[in-house]
């Protein structure tokens, strides 16, 4: 054999080498998982892939191990009673049809996750999680979609205005039909070999009538006494229904009853006034409802309290202005101590540095330099509430207490002692000096208990100079017992017991 020949052999030899090259290269291209489908509530998991010989299925479970799950010849293989919680992965190898040679294995594909919570009967919210692999970085822009269909209907299906590889989740599906039965689901595409890999969620089903009735109504209801008028309370719900369509239900309960009873008749008003016959007996409680879209009521609210303001002529306590638990209310609550103005015949605030945190104010100042009997106290509470239109900005809203009227008993000063021949005129007659004591009078006896003098307290002119009013005569020194009785600049009796000592 010449060398012309050895030549032309070893270039056949490359060129079949080559070719064979080629062919594996392409094979192993080929072998590639290109769809998964998610069904059956997440427990079942459809494979396909390219065609080829004696494929194996692994799967990839939250343990962290791959495992042999089965195997397919015919480009397709599904996976049975997984377990909804877990979010799987899979991949597939096999073995090159043309020459024997075990390829490597395919792409990871995982399953995305998706999940709905329905809010109420309007409303809910889709989450998903992507998934592992393909990484995010690979998702096709425009083939991140929510799709929305409803049962039983072949022209509903659209896609949702969300982007699932750059939008937060959950998604939310508001102004849902209470009489439709929803689908959702999640497709992604990934470009990544040959026509792709397309992955599909399972179906999660949403039913807006399984809420009717049951739900708990959004918003806030703000109760107050009314600032001009504290024997009715006024009544405001923020962040519920305002289509006009919706009924609302107020409930009350008083300070000494069980259970909510309702309060005027279903209207699409979300404010109402209540009539309070006993403001001054505690707090008053209120709930609402509204209909839903199905037509049902919603459950009734938590409670929502009237500020009750009480005290003594020490302090002043009142509780908390109450309001269910809403992301409407934000910050903490101040208050302002509010007393009433004769000169100006209206309530004024009093508090010398503002608004304060406490519920409680002490009297102390007050009550010792009142010009008057009767003083009226009540209480003014600020919340901060955001705009429920979702603007972000929040104002803030009031509420009053009842009115409390403090009387300040009268006080009366008696000398302890009296010298009708003192050079000073003030300690020759036992003078008494009083505050807030409308009318009264004084009797004092000697020590067998026998009546010696009577007279009016407030007329100092004829106040007891050591004698005894029936006789006239001089009275010895030594002890001599008192007691007063008056009415108040309230109308309330007064009294008050003593001694007085007489020097001679």
């Amino acid at each position: 054999m010449d060398w012309t020949s050895i030549h032309r052999i070893s270039k056949f030899t490359l060129l079949i080498w080559f070719l064979f090259l080629g062919a594996f290269s392409e094979s192993l291209a080929q072998l590639a998982i290109t769809e998964l489908v998610s069904s059956d509530e997440g427990q079942t998991t459809k494979l396909e892939f390219t065609v080829g010989n004696n494929y194996t299925v692994e799967q990839l479970d939250d343990s962290g191990a791959w495992q042999n799950i089965g195997q397919s010849s015919n480009g397709t293989f599904t996976a049975n009673g997984l377990d909804p919680a877990k979010a799987y992965c899979y991949r597939v190898t096999g073995i090159d049809a043309s020459s024997g040679i075990p390829l490597n294995p395919s792409n990871t594909v995982c399953e995305i996750q998706i999940d709905a919570q329905l809010i109420n009967t309007q409303t809910t919210e889709i989450s998903w999680t992507l998934p592992q692999s393909p990484g995010i970085a690979q998702l096709g822009m425009s083939r991140a979609k929510l799709i929305r269909d409803e049962k039983n209907c072949t022209s509903c299906s659209r896609t949702l205005p969300v982007n699932l590889k750059v939008d937060p989740s959950p998604y939310t599906d508001a102004n849902l039909d209470c009489t439709v039965e929803y689908i959702y689901n999640a497709e992604l595409y990934y470009p990544l070999v040959g026509t792709g890999v397309r992955i599909v969620s399972e179906d999660v089903e949403v039913n807006p009538s399984s809420l009717a009735g049951l739900s708990i109504p959004e918003g806030v209801l703000l109760a107050s006494l009314s600032p001009t008028d504290a024997s009715m309370a006024e009544l405001l719900v923020l962040g519920g229904p305002l289509d006009g369509s919706s009924l609302y239900r107020f409930l009350k309960k008083g300070p000494n009853e069980s259970n909510y009873s309702q309060i005027g008749s279903d209207s699409p008003s979300t404010s109402t006034t209540d009539p309070i016959t006993s403001p001054e007996s505690g707090s008053y409680c209120y709930k609402f409802q509204y209909q839903d879209n199905c037509g049902q009521f919603t459950q009734a609210s938590e409670p929502s309290c009237t500020v009750y303001l009480k005290g003594n002529v020490n302090e002043l306590t009142w509780n908390a202005w109450q309001l269910q638990p809403s992301p409407l209310v934000i910050g903490n609550q101040s208050y302002q101590v509010l007393l009433f103005d004769p000169t100006s015949s209206s309530f004024q605030p009093i508090l010398p540095n503002g608004l304060t945190n406490n519920l409680f104010f002490s009297l102390q100042d007050i009550v010792a330099n009142a010009t008057e009997a009767v003083l009226k106290f009540k209480i003014q509470t600020e919340q901060d509430i955001l705009d429920p239109s979702g603007s972000g900005y929040s104002s803030p809203h009031r509420a009053y207490s009842n009115v409390f009227e403090l009387t300040i008993p009268p006080t009366v000063w008696v000398p302890t002692a009296l010298n009708p021949k003192s050079s000073i005129a003030a300690n020759q007659s036992l003078v008494i000096h009083s505050k807030f004591l409308q009318s009264g009078n004084i009797q004092i006896y000697d020590r067998w208990g026998t009546l010696i003098f009577r007279g009016d307290i407030l007329d100092q002119s004829k106040a007891w100079n050591g004698t005894a009013w029936n006789k006239g005569g001089e009275l010895p020194a030594g002890h001599y017992s008192f007691r007063l009785v008056g009415q108040d600049e309230a109308g309330q009796t007064f009294s008050q017991k003593g001694s007085v000592f007489l020097i001679k």
